[in-house]
């Protein structure tokens, strides 16, 4: 049987709570490594998009500006066709912001 990393760190952490044993900082320091990621590649991706984003022909666009663009390119995931006749109708959507 295959046992999941959480699933053990789960069952230790229920032995410790059955036995009364306190574990502040072990608890701590487990908490910090889970959310820690597992890889690079988000951040790797997020550069590769900026790169693509920021090219040398829109080298004087605003740093404001290019973080707006990878905001919609990140969180969005459509192409920028695809977002403009999604939100073209919502005359409200850009005062949310």
């Amino acid at each position: 049987m295959i046992i999941s990393s959480e699933e053990k760190w789960l069952r230790l952490f229920g032995h410790f709570k059955e036995n009364h044993i306190a574990a502040p900082n072990l608890i701590k320091i487990v908490e910090y490594a889970f959310c820690l990621p597992g890889t690079s590649a988000p951040v790797e991706r997020v550069f590769s998009l900026m790169n693509n984003a920021w090219t040398d022909d829109r080298g004087l666009l605003k740093e404001s500006t290019v973080k707006g663009l990878m905001t919609c390119k990140i969180n969005i995931g459509l192409a920028c066709e695809d977002f403009y006749n999604k939100i073209k109708n919502k005359k409200d959507f850009l005062k949310k912001s």
